[in-house]
């Protein structure tokens, strides 16, 4: 039975290995996808204004707290809402499940194209490393945008390269197309800088190879556009229609082209080598893998020049090894100056670049698990890279258990619960992969990665996810269902900055009033005071002692570690619903946790 086993898996390895990828895309990607709320600010907001679109028809306007949201294009929102329409529910594992499926199809897609250039051995290998990657497994798990996006530069990018490993013509002109489609899609998920991430790219490729001319084929170029525009240019052109020169100055010149120039107005400039500590933290547990095979690469391509004595070497693409390594590097080059360029800087913009970091640290594994080359420098890598896993597992074991700060004990206390187990697997796995270092065993040591990752996002999703969600965030959300007990209540949250979590009951619209605005808290208590509709507040504790006469006539329904709900109820019957509220008495002061 043994042999017989091990006879179909020597006959079948490509079909075992994408099997395997297909089982570990579950394990980390759909497992725990639902289990923990959902993520404060932006996954909120996006998740609300996806559920809207569903409650009110209106598919060519995303509406967020009952006025347009215009920064955006409506792909992603489509998308969410399409699934919640599928599921008929809107929950976390429903509002994450589309990132999640984009992530899985960029895996399967890189898989592809692999195996397409360099074979099913590197294609299995390049898919894994994208897969397991610190940064791409968070963005996997979180409702936003910059996975989808990720997705489709990416898969445009593919297209178009693809184009010239194709051996029948006719294929190549359908890479192209498919590019062009690609690439409209990543307009509709992010905006303009959709077209420009994939046409720099691909157009410094193309260069490169001194072959420009077949971007413009017009057998490939003119159907190719027109299959963009008619993706791109219905929605475009109806919310321009609706909106006018507001849409163009909300849309276009603020979030396109200030954000690159000056991002002042916005709060997010930050530093041109913003993105390199983000690159090596994000790219975990493969950091120092990559860190050698760019140091050995660097070696290469300097003794190529001495030798050959000219530049030229650089560009040489002779082979379907040095195509795809130029084009990696291209990859990963152009679209981390382009991001460090621009003056709006986040950490998830630069997820962007992952799928290069994984072809290029995929070919030095690959060379080292097939053909026995880069030994040294994986054996060095990954012995620095287990000795800092061991440290930080050591360090954090000390200030978990026996260092605790001023003010923050609560979270410690919490954070003991689970801190063992993560620390335990953070300093286990690395042991492990130098004991596979030790018995030579290459694809074990690889194994160990991925083993490593799968047990990290099933710490994090089951206790540090839920964790980080304890301080306040689970608060708003309860007080917003207990506000959505009565339909037409009004909801109010005074003085601290908009916090979407509030929007978990999805179609109502929020009073975010951030600073001590009475004025406008009497209008609104007015107004449901002609109504007849109870108006509920939400006050953070810390806040509430230097205005508390102000709520003196106020009911206090619930007292929370962070935040406070206090009520007025103009009808008899709305205040039964809360019989909670007979727990509490008025008081001056609320506790601060």
């Amino acid at each position: 039975m043994g042999e017989k086993i091990k006879e179909y898996f020597s006959k079948n390895q490509n079909v075992v290995g994408f099997l395997s990828l297909l089982l570990f895309c579950y394990l980390l990607l759909f497992l725990r996808l639902g289990f923990y709320p959902l993520v404060d600010v932006d996954e909120t907001r996006y998740v609300g204004i996806s559920a809207n679109l569903l409650n009110q028809g209106d598919w060519i306007t995303m509406i967020l707290n009952g006025a347009p949201f215009l920064e955006k294009p409506p792909l992603y929102f489509w998308l969410n809402a399409l699934f919640f329409n599928f599921c008929g529910d809107v929950n976390p594992l429903s509002a994450r499940f589309m990132t999640a499926f984009l992530a899985m199809f960029s895996v399967i897609f890189t898989y592809f194209f692999a195996r397409k250039t360099l074979g099913s051995n590197y294609a299995l290998i390049a898919s894994f490393i994208l897969l397991s990657n610190l940064w791409f497994l968070l963005f996997s798990h979180i409702a936003i945008l910059d996975m989808g996006f990720m997705v489709f530069t990416m898969s445009a990018i593919y297209s178009a390269v693809l184009s010239q490993f194709c051996t029948k013509s006719y294929n190549g002109k359908y890479c192209w197309y498919f590019g062009w489609l690609f690439m409209g899609l990543a307009v509709l998920m992010k905006g303009i800088i959709g077209f420009i991430i994939p046409a720099m790219v691909v157009f410094l490729y193309f260069l490169s190879i001194k072959k420009v001319k077949e971007l413009f084929k017009p057998v490939n170029f003119f159907p190719g556009l027109l299959i963009f525009l008619f993706a791109v240019t219905p929605w475009h052109y109806s919310i321009f229609t609706e909106y006018d020169m507001r849409w163009i100055e909300e849309y276009i010149i603020k979030h396109h082209f200030s954000r690159f120039l000056d991002s002042a107005g916005l709060g997010r400039k930050q530093p041109f080598l913003f993105y390199i500590p983000i690159i090596f933290a994000g790219f975990i547990p493969w950091t120092f893998n990559m860190i050698s095979a760019f140091v050995n690469g660097c070696k290469a391509l300097i003794r190529e020049v001495k030798s050959s004595k000219t530049f030229a070497t650089i560009f040489s693409a002779d082979t379907n090894d040095r195509k795809i390594l130029l084009f990696a590097s291209i990859y990963f080059l152009s679209v981390f100056l382009f991001f460090s360029v621009s003056s709006t800087k986040l950490p998830s913009y630069i997820l962007t670049l992952f799928p290069a970091l994984a072809l290029l640290t995929a070919y030095y594994w690959w060379g080292y698990i097939v053909y026995n080359k880069y030994e040294k420098g994986i054996k060095i890598s990954t012995v620095i890279g287990s000795i800092f896993f061991i440290i930080v597992g050591i360090v954090g074991y000390i200030l978990v258990n026996f260092i605790t700060p001023a003010g923050i004990s609560r979270e410690i206390a919490l954070a003991q619960s689970f801190s063992s187990q993560l620390i335990g697997w953070v300093m286990i796995i690395p042991l492990i992969s130098i004991l596979c270092l030790s018995n030579k065993n290459r694809a074990l040591l690889f194994i160990t990665k991925l083993v490593f990752m799968f047990g990290v996002i099933m710490i994090a999703t089951t206790y540090i996810f839920g964790y980080m969600m304890q301080f306040g965030q689970r608060e708003l959300e309860e007080y917003a269902q207990d506000a959505s007990l009565v339909y037409d209540s009004k909801l109010v949250t005074f003085d601290f900055a908009n916090k979407y979590s509030v929007m978990n009951t999805f179609g109502r619209n929020i009073e975010f009033l951030p600073d001590i605005d009475f004025e406008s808290l009497d209008k609104i208590v007015q107004n449901a005071k002609e109504q007849k509709v109870p108006v509920f507040i939400i006050i953070k504790n810390k806040n509430y002692n230097s205005y508390s006469d102000k709520f003196a006539d106020w009911q206090l329904v619930k007292v929370g570690e962070k935040y406070s709900l206090f009520a007025k109820f103009f009808r008899e019957k709305d205040k039964m619903l809360y019989p909670q509220i007979n727990k509490y008495k008025k008081m001056d002061k609320l506790p601060v946790f």
